[in-house]
């Protein structure tokens, strides 16, 4: 059987752009991850659809997010091409460091900035939701653990549990007021005990009233 590469010079850019959206979207949440493997595949493919790709990547930047609210809010300028494929690779970088639970404990690296910028998009993206973003920050993201480190481990970056521990109140800066908002949009029944991120506790009657 020969083992010569396959060129897809003929196929018409059009098809070839369809197959590397289906690749691409093959799953609703998560990064494009097909994409890269058919991007790999041979240099004609490659040639064809980087390095910037900004049609296909605003195609899937619809399918995999809200666009709707954006649109009523600021206008059709904002979903150009150059504009969803720009937000697809900022959004899929924030997401995973979400996933990663990077940003969520006490770092000596001074990360601020990436916190403020990750817990502004996350909020953002909440306003501007209609049911395709918060699968994004649940299901892939995992954002309800994401929350639950940074609010209630003893290291989480919300410093909460150490200045209640000290019967002070967590501070009032840019960070913690964005993420009670997003704690808030998440929030569940049962969350604080079902979480798998024992042994967190709720807060108690106590702790609240003495304040």
């Amino acid at each position: 059987m020969s083992t010569k590469p396959i060129a897809f010079d003929w196929l018409p850019p059009e098809v070839l752009e369809n197959i590397a959206f289906f690749s691409a979207t093959v799953t609703d949440v998560g990064p494009p991850s097909g994409l890269l493997s058919l991007l790999l595949s041979c240099r004609s493919i490659y040639r064809a659809l980087s390095p910037e790709g900004n049609v296909l990547c605003a195609r899937i930047f619809e399918h995999k997010f809200d666009i709707g609210a954006a649109i009523r809010r600021l206008g059709p300028q904002i979903a150009t091409p150059v504009t969803l494929a720009k937000e697809l690779r900022k959004r899929f970088t924030y997401l995973k460091r979400i996933r990663a639970r990077t940003d969520s404990r006490i770092h000596t690296a001074d990360n601020s900035h990436i916190l403020s910028e990750l817990l502004w998009l996350a909020y953002l993206m909440m306003l501007e939701n209609d049911g395709k973003n918060v699968k994004q920050l649940r299901e892939y993201a995992g954002i309800e653990q994401w929350l639950m480190e940074y609010w209630f481990d003893d290291d989480g970056a919300s410093l909460a549990s150490k200045v209640l521990s000290e019967d002070g109140w967590p501070l009032n800066n840019e960070h913690n007021p964005l993420a009670m908002w997003l704690f808030w949009f998440f929030l569940r029944p049962g969350m604080l005990y079902a979480s798998s991120l024992t042994p967190y506790q709720p807060l108690s009657h106590r702790q609240f009233s003495a304040h």
